[in-house]
């Protein structure tokens, strides 16, 4: 990588950084892959114990990643949850239809925003990209 890639990566982290710290508190969906390990590593270095990787356990989640994602919060240290969902409970969702992708995640985030605002978290972020 060029000299000039490294500091354009070095300011993209430094951006993300700076932004996690303007949100002041952040629930991240964890799941253990790259994307979102790399968000909850940001998001510690931003805002240390006001940051919280929270991982959902469900019938659609396989158990390779919640260790995946305890692997991850063992490295980083950011606080972790394992949250319990059942998204067989989604009647639409059962019907298995074409948006049920859609479906699945609407319900998982507006659970993770209850979370965050009983536990005083103001955002939620994921790694989605």
């Amino acid at each position: 990588m060029s000299q000039k890639g490294l500091s354009s990566l070095s300011e993209k982290r430094e951006s993300v950084i700076t932004r996690f710290q303007e949100l002041e508190s952040v629930v991240v969906a964890l799941s253990g892959g790259v994307d979102s390990s790399v968000v909850a590593a940001l998001a510690y270095k931003a805002l240390g114990q006001k940051s919280l990787a929270v991982t959902v356990n469900s019938p659609l989640v396989p158990s390779s990643d919640l260790e995946k994602a305890q692997k991850v919060v063992d490295y980083i240290g950011i606080n972790h949850l394992i949250f319990r969902l059942d998204e067989l409970r989604i009647p639409e969702f059962v019907f298995n239809p074409p948006n049920r992708c859609y479906l699945c995640k609407k319900f998982r985030f507006a659970k993770l925003k209850e979370l965050a605002a009983e536990r005083g978290f103001k955002e939620v972020g994921d790694g989605t990209n």
